[in-house]
This record gives structure tokens, sequence and C-alpha cells, in this order.
């Protein structure tokens, strides 16, 4: 609910409370009446307040989007503010501003225990849906403006249990006597393919499926919603929701007075004759009400078996004394969805199995070359079996993330504390003392772009403890990560021996420096640059705060003295979409 609800000072908490309750239902209410639904109060300046605006899934809404929280005023919503101020239904034809499209309004007045109007629900419906909705069953009308009443009492309980009510699904309805009196073409397809007869109307609920009886008499007996997960030996999946129905006490006014649905000749077989019904709707005000109370007392329990039936099976009534009058149950078959899903996650767990036994594959080829190396005299063989040793460890620590979740996107943080560990373990000498720290902030990119990302940092991590601080003892080198929103920039500085004076990284000489810029250029669509940055002394930041920002949280080095970074390597390239490979 928006929270410019407290602008309105004449709310009370309960009044608040039952205003919650009502937008609870809410979103069933759009779905099953295919309308735009509108929670309104009246402000102090006198315009009506949109505290919630839902709407349908089962058509397309009447705005352009949602219009919660915007202040409806009189020159554009006559028949609402009316309604919010007399406390008086209506229903009325307007033209919807934001689209133009014609709509056909259904107002529903919200009152509190102290019979004060506090709110409305504004029912919008597309006049195409709304002359669809008037040819329906007559039974169905029905039940779909009993929900709207409920909705408007705040009396659907535990809605949440509901799933949206989508164009796809069926809907039925069930009597107080548990009989089935309407169902719906879609309804009527889905049963059809499981072998049930076509011409349900009249039949007992228990005919349809046993689930369909335990489904109705739960909701019945709870008086709330309650949805129910089937799942068959045939792998069908449906999954059916019901909302116990309450027939409002008021209803006979428009049944008798109005003449919406009753007519004469239920009446005349009754209690009135149709000379006498004429004469009582030409009445004045006062008998028109005074008949109304009596009728509603006398004639509400036949008016109820009129249209739901008469009860068979007793049920408890709720906390207001109400029984439960009919039952709505809407059908949602969801056999390809979960066999996709199935699928899917079938497909998942081999792709995961390929991507652990490649890691797998990948350390044992490493593993062997590294034994090789070890038994090559030649130093510069030996140096060649080391850097194909690190290369391929880089590619297996992708799959090796890949192996535990395929879909979820990669940290860059991580890939790069497990390669400088691996570089460090393989390239350095027993008598040296190095140094690798990652800086900077979590980055999540897709596989994609990890696995070049992984190979670039790994080459650049051979450089600089090769050629940087290869004859040195003690050596500092950091990766720093670098967010910009739409681009990641990654650093690695060193405090080796810098470049030399021909270097030209645009000429790369080594095979690492070649396989670089080919994944920067080609893979990252990316920038690479490796400079000389000087011989001022950089901080770094302290490893145990990652994610910090501030200058000042930076540590000594090994002896304590301040890092003299003398060559830089960065690479900048933008960010794919996270959900682009899945």
């Amino acid at each position: 609910m928006h929270e410019r609800i407290k602008e309105c000072s004449d709310l009370t908490e309960r009044d608040i409370d039952l205003l919650y309750k009502v937008e609870a239902g809410l979103p069933i209410v759009a779905d099953v009446s295919r309308s735009d639904v509108l929670l309104c109060t009246l402000l102090p300046n006198g315009r009506a307040l949109v505290l919630q605006h839902v709407e349908p899934h089962s058509i397309s809404s009447l705005h352009r989007k949602n219009i919660t929280g915007r202040a409806l005023t009189s020159e554009t919503q006559p028949v609402l503010i009316r309604s919010l101020r007399t406390g008086s239904r209506a229903v009325h034809q307007r033209e919807v501003i934001s689209s133009g499209a014609p709509a056909s309004q259904r107002i529903s007045v919200i009152r509190n225990a102290a019979r004060k109007t506090i709110a409305v629900l504004l029912i919008e419906t597309n006049m195409i849906e709304n002359e669809r909705q008037r040819r329906r069953d007559r039974h169905f009308r029905r039940a779909v403006h009993w929900l709207q009443e409920m909705a408007a009492r705040g009396e659907i309980e535990n809605p949440d249990v509901l799933r949206r009510f989508s164009p796809y699904d069926g809907i039925y309805v069930v009597g107080r006597n548990r009989r089935l009196i309407y169902m719906s073409g879609v309804a009527t397809n889905h049963f059809r393919s499981i072998g049930r007869q076509k011409d349900t109307r009249g039949k007992d609920v228990s005919k349809l499926e046993a689930v369909d009886a335990t489904l109705v008499d739960q909701a019945f007996d709870a008086h709330r919603c309650v949805e129910i997960r089937q799942e068959s030996d045939d792998g069908r999946v449906w999954i059916r929701g019901a909302i116990p129905l309450i027939m409002p006490i008021s209803i006979w006014d428009s049944y008798f007075f109005h003449g919406t649905l009753l007519g004469s000749s239920f009446i005349g077989n009754t209690l009135l004759n149709n000379s006498l019904m004429n004469r009582i709707m030409n009445s004045s005000n006062w008998l028109s009400n005074s008949i109304s109370s009596i009728l509603n007392f006398l004639l509400f329990d036949r008016v109820r078996s009129f249209w739901f039936g008469d009860s068979s099976h007793t049920h408890p009534s709720n906390s207001s004394g109400q029984s439960i009058d009919g039952a709505i149950v809407l059908i949602h078959n969801a056999t390809s969805t979960v066999q996709q899903a199935r699928e899917l996650n079938v497909k998942s767990a081999i792709i995961q199995e390929v991507h652990h036994r490649v890691k797998n594959n990948l350390q044992t080829i490493a593993a062997l070359l590294r034994i090789q190396a070890r038994r090559v005299e030649d130093e510069s063989s030996a140096q060649h079996l080391t850097d194909a040793v690190n290369r391929i460890l880089s590619m297996s620590v992708i799959h090796e993330f890949l192996s535990q979740d395929e879909h979820r996107p990669i940290n860059i943080r991580d890939v790069c504390q497990r390669i400088s560990s691996q570089v460090a373990q393989v390239v350095s000498h027993p008598d040296q003392v190095i140094d690798i720290r990652v800086t900077g902030p979590t980055i999540r990119l897709p596989a994609g772009q990890a696995t070049p990302i992984a190979m670039v940092i790994n080459e650049l991590l051979l450089n600089a403890m090769e050629h940087g601080i290869r004859d040195k003892t003690r050596g500092q080198i950091e990766i720093k990560l670098v967010d910009l929103g739409d681009t990641v920039e990654i650093s690695i500085l060193d405090d080796g021996n810098g470049l030399p004076e021909d270097f030209n990284a645009s000429i790369p000489t080594s095979l690492g420096l070649q396989i670089v810029k080919t994944l920067v250029s080609d893979d990252l669509k990316g920038l690479l640059t490796i400079e000389s940055v000087g011989s001022e002394p950089v901080g770094i930041t302290n490893s145990s705060q990652p994610n910090s920002s501030r200058p000042d949280d930076t540590v000594s080095l090994l002896n304590g003295t301040e890092t003299h970074f003398q060559t830089e390597a960065k690479v900048k390239f933008p960010k794919r979409a996270l959900t682009a490979e899945i």
C-alpha cells in the first residue's frame, strides 16, 4: 500500500488494518474479473488517492503504467469522488484518459465496523471484455460479483497461497451443495484431456477427480483459500486453487429493487406477485428500505439456495457466523513448465559434471607437464613447460567455478586470488619472498568473460614475476580491480625493474603478451596498456578490508616501507549482461 496513506488523518489503525486485508485479495480479484482494480480513499483536499493499483495477469491493463500513489480529481473521476463522499455504489462507463480506451467502472464501497465509508474498490474493465463477461453464464457473473464484494469487506482469507490467474488457466464454480454450476471452456478442455465427460453441470465435484473434492472440502471447512499441487503417475502436473464464496447479506437489494438478476418469475412463485412487485418498486424510499430489510431476513436463504443450491453438507461458520455459499476453483496446467524445468535441471547437472571432469583432466595434464619440466635439463625448455602449466591451471580455475553452478556469475576477485596463489607456488624460487595482493570490490561476470580474464591475469602475473621481479629476493605485486559501472578495469602493478627502454606494447615479442593482446581485443573487446608508473611510493589497500574505499587504509609491506611500483599493466573492457548466457 502506498505510503501516502499517512496523509489520510481520518483513518484509524483499525481502518488501515482493514484496508491491508482488502489489499491482500486484490490480485486474485483482478485476475478473475479480468479488470484493473484500484483501492482508493479520500484525501483531506477532496481528491481520491490510489492506495493500490493491481493490474490483471489474465488480460492487458487499461493503463499504460501503474498509477499507485496518484491523486485523482473530481474532473477526471466524478463518480469515484461522489462514491467516496456519499458511500454509494455505482456502475459507470467512461474513457480512461491514459490510453483512450473506453471502460466500464464498478465501484464497491468499503466500510468499517461503524458503517463509515473509508475507501472504495474501483474495478475498471474494457468495454470489449465487459461485453464478453455480460454474455457469460449468470452463475459465473454472480460468483465474480460476490468475490469482488468479499474483497471490499476484507473477507478473502489467505489469498497469498494462490498463484496468479493467467488467460490459459481454467475455472469452475461449485455451489454450496458441492455440485458444479459452471465450468469454463479451458477447464472443460483440461478435464476432457483426461477422459472426463464434457457435460458436468449439476454433477458432484467428486466426479471430476478426488483431489477436486478434497480441495473444495478444505476451502469450505477452513473458510480460506487453499491451493493443491497434484502430480499424477503419467507426469501430469495441475495446480488447483479454491476461493470460498460468501453471499453478501444485502444482496437482495440489487436482486429485487434493481431487478438485475432474479426477475419477476422467481419472486411471483415465492411471496410476491408481479403487480405487488411493481407497486413496491414505485413506492417511497423509506418503504423500499423497510421491505428490503424484511426480505433480507425472510428470503436470504431462499435466494442463496436459488443460486447455489440447497446444502446437503454441513460446514462450520466463520468468525462472523457466515457459512460458505460456494467456491471458485482455478486450474493451472503446469505440466509443460515442470517438464521443461526438470529437463533444464538434468542438462545443467550434466554440464556441471562435464566442467568437473574437464577441470580434473586439465589438472592431470598440468601435473604431467610439471613432471616433464623437472626432468628437462634445458632451462629454456623447462620454463616453457612451466608457462604451459600455469596457463592450463588458470583455465581449470574457471571450470572449477562452473562445475559448482554453470548459471551463477563468476566472482572475478576469487578467480584472481586463486590464480595468484597458483602462480606464486609454481613460479617463485625458494629464496624469494613475493607478496601478491588482490584489492578492489567484488565483481561478478559471466563465464564467457571470466575465462579470457583468467588467462589474461595469469599471463600478466607470469610476466611480472619472470621479467619484473625475477632477480629480486623480495617483491610486491598488486592486482587492482575497479568497477566503473558499465566497464571493468583490472591492473597488475609490480615493484620490479621496470620496462625496457625499447618496449612497445603494441608489438608483443613474447607468446604470453601475444595471448593477452588477442584475448583482450578479440574476446573482451577491451583495451590493453602496459606502461611505467615511475618511482613514487604507492600504498596498498589492506586485504582484510577489500571493499574499503578510504585512502588511509594502507599498510606497510614486508620490511615496513612503502611500495614503489614501477610497472602497470591495465586491461579495461565493457561488462556483458549476467543473464546473456543463461
